[in-house]
């Protein structure tokens, strides 16, 4: 996704924290490295939060370097929430309905992985 700004709404009282990076196995350090420094290329701005990464293996030997948010950004989003009804609700609802549909999402999961590669 090229040329996307995306902007996250923080809580009032949220303050940058900055983990140190998480230890990566000897076996696959060099491949880490190699992708770290092709990200590093990119000339990305500097931020004062850093949050702990995890690589991930693709399929031809490489890694997506992923960061683990958990700890950082998520826990002071400030964010709408809109949980999912209860299943009781939903049938209740959907009683007498004439229309029905079926979604099948077997496979968005490997479709975002695609665009987000390219």
């Amino acid at each position: 996704m090229k040329d996307v700004t995306v902007q996250l709404k923080l809580q009032s009282d949220a303050s940058p924290n900055f983990f140190r990076p998480r230890s990566v196995h000897f076996a696959i350090r060099d491949s880490v490295g190699a992708e770290i420094n092709q990200l590093e290329k990119m000339s990305l701005d500097h931020s004062d939060w850093a949050t702990p990464t995890a690589p991930v293996p693709k399929k031809d030997g490489k890694f997506w370097i992923c960061g683990d948010y958990k700890v950082t950004i998520n826990p002071v989003l400030d964010i709408d929430q809109h949980p999912l009804p209860r299943p009781e609700k939903i049938f209740a609802t959907l009683a007498g309905g004439q229309k029905f549909t079926t979604l099948d999402l077997s496979q968005a999961y490997q479709q975002v992985l695609l665009e987000e590669s390219s």
